[in-house]
């Protein structure tokens, strides 16, 4: 018989560790925290990434209205797989048709998705949804 030790299932043990000793390989000794604090790391460069992108697609856009937004911030919502982006127009809140703007930015969704695409190399495009900012949110 083989003098390597059998698990509990019967398969043999892969290391010549006694049987229910902790993993001694690095990988098992990261602790969830420091996982965690590397993904959102991973989750806010990435959001980064994209508001710089869609920012340069606004910018290149003929419409006025297009190009007076201002990406105030992007945020994961609720992973990096999706992507809220907060918009602001530029021009002051009394003289903008809200709903207006927000049907623009929808009519353009797919080009800022794909300039997103151009811009950032992932294996899958992020899913972008927009909202214009509150009042309260571009005070100084």
């Amino acid at each position: 018989m083989s003098s390597r030790r059998r698990d509990m299932t019967g398969h043999r043990a892969r290391s010549n560790a006694p049987l229910g000793a902790a993993p001694t390989h690095a990988r098992a000794a990261t602790s969830l925290r420091d996982n965690l604090a590397r993904d959102e790391r991973k989750s806010m460069q990435l959001c980064k990434q994209v508001q710089h992108a869609i920012e340069d697609a606004l910018a290149g856009f003929d419409d006025e209205v297009l190009r007076s937004l201002m990406v105030i911030r992007v945020d994961p919502a609720p992973n990096s797989g999706r992507l809220m982006v907060t918009l602001c127009p530029m021009a002051h809140l009394d003289e903008v048709n809200l709903d207006a703007v927000m049907a623009l930015v929808e009519g353009v969704k797919g080009d800022l998705r794909m300039e997103v695409g151009f811009q950032i190399h992932r294996k899958r495009i992020p899913e972008l949804t927009f909202r214009l900012a509150e009042a309260w949110e571009m005070a100084p």
